[in-house]
């Protein structure tokens, strides 16, 4: 009679390490999407161009502090930390172009 081949430990080894490299991999993706979706620079989402650049340096100077987003009138309104002065960020399609135009704190509601 011929007797049943079993597997050594070496495969049984082999196969815990691909199933957990496996499982990292999907806890890895899992965790970037998680993170894109929550992200305050999510400008992935949106979708205008113009829009997504204006927010995206804006958000990234950490002495801007953002006090209105306006997506449709592709503009936000933020204050220089350092000054206190607000401005209004506007970013121009036509002249591809982000305009920074100073709003006097007594029109800030």
């Amino acid at each position: 009679m011929a007797e049943a081949k079993t597997r050594g430990p070496l495969y049984w080894v082999i196969l815990g390490i691909v199933a957990l490299l496996g499982i990292l991999v999907v806890v890895i993706v899992g965790i970037g999407y998680y993170g894109n979706q929550n992200s305050p620079l999510n400008v992935v989402s949106t979708s205008n161009p113009a829009y997504a650049a204006l927010k995206l340096l804006t958000a990234s100077n950490p002495d801007l502090e953002i006090i209105r987003e306006e997506p449709e009138k592709m503009q936000i309104l933020v204050r220089d930390k350092k000054t206190g002065e607000y401005f209004l960020n506007r970013a121009d399609e036509a002249t591809k172009s982000i305009m920074r135009i100073p709003v006097p704190a007594d029109q800030v509601k």
